[in-house]
């Protein structure tokens, strides 16, 4: 017996895919399939200041912006009976708790209006994404999105193979093909930006090979995602959705199995993720998958009760031990590594992997601000909270992150109580609805049950890293909560999905829809050149210049506060280099304006040793009031150059 859903199901969803029109499947598709297996695969390069997650960012907030200009001007203009458009329950709550975030700044504690702009903007496009997917987004697009993904993961396997085997301090050894394809890269690349610089003037000087299409962190097992947990957790989806198609699709509705080559193909890239997700030695992305697959298999058994799922899931254990001797062969150091971890974890447990300072700073810094200290503001309190969390743990080590590496402390810590609860209400929903569909043993999707299975994988991960702030992770989730919510939320009546039939109510949420969408793409636009004008000021030798550009990309909100920064530093790099103590003094003050608005142990550093060689005793015991207490003395001697005030 197959594991196809039945034909009323398949008729009622059917319907509803049709009916969905929002925003039309020709649209919405690629739209979707690009934001959702891209970014893991793409990064910025050199000639972006942002190296990383820039054209990730672009590639989503496009994408999702897009289709909300699309969503917004239907429903703006297409009247009332002409298009079906319903929402949820859930959907409300997200939006009472975006209106919340949005006027918590009113009682203070926003340090950086940068992050908050920019957590507000990747905020709202989640639930845009939620939205348009309740209502738009095919369940038969749910495998294609699926192999798109594992493919992703699988060549994300190999690009960190190569970071590992062949790559040592920026250049490729142990194959001679590597590096003539490297180098023919690079002068494609120069020769393409030529080419566009004789039409685009502003476009600057060549800045290196942006046709490499592998992310250069040599000994760094982590693709082109950017880091190690990251990676780990998309290898555990992409096994996930391999297992998913192993036991969910392989029949046809016929009754007869699938084709051969398709399970062979599914099976290959199973072992291929299997064995990166294994080398990743990433334990929270394994448990993770773990989560997942216990909920996928629990939700199969009961709710279609096919027992060929056991030997199926018997298969697949098979396929990952034999994933885990290959990596044991092939690559044993990151087996030893791997082994050793979960031994630290069990030996050690009392660190929680290293977490124990950093949970206990989370909780110091709800104490200090139970209301929140707002959207993106986490890690720039850490410093502050640090020194509270002292108080009661004087034993503790000092560090520093921007993370609190368990999303809903660093949730409670932003958002505060009121915030939190909602959290807490919307995932509380979503667990009696599934409560709910076991007990009575609801006819869902298949695609249903691996839209909670992935539910439960990302919130798990969510406990030991950051998964909600990578875009690329959280419109994964957004997506499953849709698919989840649209089958199987607990009915409350009046608001789990209902219609929205009034004129003026669509009107009003159309108009939303579009300004939120033109505004985001303007931001990003702006963002974006904002970001390239500081890499072009911070390649060039000339010192007025480098002023110019920052000054530039100072005007542009995305990267305001980097710009200020950089501006600093241009200040007191000046003015060493000219020995002109008054713009040293205005450099350091810039630098301490800033440090204020995004405090940073990269600044607290600097501005540490600026004020010893300037022995100003009133920034030192300011700044020095961020280490342990006793971790350092404070004694004057003289000062290198003539003390000048640098104000606190």
């Amino acid at each position: 017996m197959g594991l196809d859903i039945s034909k009323k199901q398949k008729k009622l969803n059917t319907a509803a895919e049709l009916e969905a029109t929002l925003v039309p499947a020709y649209i919405l598709i690629p739209l979707w399939l690009i934001a959702l297996t891209l970014p893991n695969l793409i990064y910025s390069g050199t000639r972006w200041y942002e190296t990383l997650h820039l054209t990730k960012w672009l590639v989503c907030g496009a994408s999702v912006a897009l289709a909300g200009l699309v969503a917004g001007c239907r429903l703006t203009y297409l009247g009332n009976k002409r298009l079906a458009f319903k929402t949820d329950g859930f959907a409300v709550l997200w939006i009472v708790l975006f209106v919340y975030l949005m006027i918590q700044p009113l009682w203070g504690n926003i340090k950086s209006i940068s992050s908050f702009v920019q957590e507000s903007f990747c905020f709202v496009a989640v639930i845009g994404f939620y939205i348009m997917s309740l209502n738009s987004f095919p369940l038969k697009i749910v495998r294609p999105l699926i192999w798109l993904a594992n493919i992703n993961g699988a060549i994300n396997v190999l690009f960190a193979e190569i970071q590992t085997r062949y790559w040592v301090e920026g250049v490729y050894v142990g194959s001679s093909w590597w590096e003539k394809y490297f180098d023919t890269m690079e002068k494609c690349s120069e020769t393409i930006w030529n080419w566009l610089q004789s039409i685009f003037p502003t476009l600057g000087d060549f800045t290196g090979n942006w046709l490499q299409i592998i992310l250069p962190t040599p000994g760094n097992y982590i693709g082109n995602t950017g880091q190690q947990n990251m990676f780990g957790l998309w290898l555990a989806i992409c096994v996930m959705n391999s297992i998913y198609l192993f036991v969910a699709y392989a029949t046809l509705p016929s009754g007869k199995k699938r084709p051969w080559p398709v399970t062979l193909l599914n099976i290959l890239f199973l072992f291929i993720n299997c064995y990166g997700l294994w080398a990743s030695t990433s334990r929270s992305a394994m448990l993770s998958l773990m989560v997942g697959l216990i909920i996928l298999t629990v939700m199969f058994l009961r709710l279609k009760a096919d027992m060929a799922f056991i030997k199926r899931m018997f298969a697949v254990t098979v396929i990952f031990i034999i994933a885990v001797i290959a990596s044991y062969m092939y690559s044993p150091e990151r087996f030893g590594i791997n082994i050793g971890k979960t031994l630290d974890i069990i030996q050690n447990a009392e660190t929680i992997g290293g977490r124990s300072g950093i949970w206990a700073t989370s909780r110091a810094m709800f104490t200090m601000y139970p209301s929140g200290v707002g959207l993106g503001q986490y890690k720039w309190h850490y410093l502050e909270a640090q020194r509270r969390m002292f108080d009661n743990y004087p034993n503790a080590e000092w560090q520093y992150t921007h993370w609190a590496h368990n999303e809903f402390l660093q949730w409670f810590c932003e958002a505060g109580v009121i915030g939190g609860t909602i959290m807490v209400l919307m995932l509380l929903w979503w667990f009696i609805s599934i409560v709910a569909a076991f007990k009575k043993r609801k006819e869902v999707s298949s695609e249903a049950i691996w839209a909670n299975a992935l539910i439960g994988l990302l919130l798990f991960n969510a406990f030991w890293t950051r998964p909600f702030h990578r875009i690329e992770n959280i419109l994964w989730m957004s997506l499953a909560f849709a698919i989840a919510n649209r089958e199987m939320l607990f009915q409350i009546p009046r608001i789990s999905i209902f219609e929205v039939r009034k004129f003026f109510m669509r009107f009003v949420i159309g108009v939303l829809f579009a300004a939120i969408s033109i505004a985001g793409i303007l931001y990003l636009s702006s963002g974006m050149y904002g970001d390239r004008q500081i890499r072009l000021a911070l390649s060039t030798n000339d010192a007025m210049a480098q002023r110019a550009l920052l000054m530039t990309a100072q005007k542009h909100m995305m990267v305001k506060l980097e710009a200020e920064k950089q501006l600093a530093y241009h200040y007191i790099s000046y003015a060493e280099a000219v020995k002109n103590e008054n713009v040293l003094m205005d450099g350091l003050q810039r630098l301490m304006e800033y440090f204020k608005k995004e405090p940073h142990t990269q600044e607290l550093n600097v501005l540490l040793n600026w004020g010893q060689r300037l022995q100003n005793m009133e920034v030192l015991e300011y700044l020095t009031g961020y280490f342990k207490p006793g971790s350092f003395t404070i004694r004057q001697v003289p000062a290198e150059v003539p003390p000048q005030e640098i104000s606190k």
